[in-house]
C-alpha cells in the first residue's frame, strides 16, 4: 500500500509554466469525483449536515455550561475536554464537505471520509463514555438529582447527532471521472 506522500506525488505532474519561462507548475493528474445523493439534492444534504453540526455545538455548550452536579465532576470535565479532539476532526470534515465543489480530487474525498468516520464515531463514543462515567459517579455518591438531567441529555444528544451526521454523510456517493489536462473529463 502506498503512503499518502507517494499517492500525492503520483497525483500531481510538473509542467512548464508558460507565464514564467524556466519555472514549472504542478497540475493535478489524478481522478476526479463528482458527489451526489440518490434522489435528493446535494445542496440540501450539505445544509442539513451543517445545521445538525451547529445544533450539536450549541446543545453541547448549553449543557456543558450549566451549573449542575454532573458538570462539576472531574471525570466529566476531563473526558468532555478529551471528546473535543475527535469533535474538531468531525467539524473539519463537515467544513470540507460543505466546501466541496462539483468535481473534487479523489484524495480530498477519501481524506474527508476518514476524518468524518473517525471524528464522528469517536465523538459519539466519547459522549457516551462521559455520560455513563458521570452518571455512575453521581449514583455511587448519592448526588444524582434532576438538575443533572439536562446536562446529561445534552451530552447524549450531541453524541447521537454525531452519529446522525455520519450516517447522512455516508449517503453521499461519488462518480469517478477521468482527468483530461487537469480538468474533469469523461466518466471513468
Amino acid at each position: 500500500m502506498k503512503s499518502y506522500r507517494e499517492k500525492y506525488f503520483e497525483d500531481y505532474v510538473a509542467v512548464p509554466n508558460p507565464a514564467k519561462p524556466g519555472k514549472v507548475k504542478y497540475v493535478y493528474s489524478g481522478l476526479f469525483l463528482k458527489c451526489y445523493v440518490e434522489g435528493k439534492s446535494l445542496k440540501v444534504r450539505k445544509r442539513t449536515i451543517s445545521a445538525l453540526e451547529i445544533v450539536s455545538i450549541i446543545l453541547y455548550l448549553a449543557s456543558a455550561l450549566q451549573k449542575a452536579p454532573f458538570n462539576a465532576l472531574r471525570i466529566t470535565g476531563g473526558l468532555g475536554i478529551l471528546a473535543l479532539v475527535p469533535w474538531v476532526l468531525e467539524i473539519a470534515a463537515v467544513i470540507r464537505f460543505i466546501a466541496f465543489r462539483e468535481f473534487i480530487p479523489e484524495a480530498a474525498k477519501n481524506e474527508t471520509d476518514k476524518m468524518m468516520e473517525i471524528g464522528a464515531l469517536l465523538h459519539a463514543a466519547m459522549m457516551t463514555i462521559v455520560l455513563v462515567a458521570g452518571a455512575a459517579v453521581l449514583i455511587r455518591s448519592g448526588e444524582m438529582s434532576l438538575s443533572s438531567v439536562p446536562a446529561m441529555a445534552g451530552h447524549l444528544i450531541s453524541g447521537i447527532l454525531s452519529i446522525l451526521i455520519y450516517r447522512l454523510y455516508r449517503g453521499v456517493y461519488a462518480e469517478t471521472y477521468r482527468n483530461e489536462h487537469g480538468k474533469p473529463g469523461s466518466r471513468y
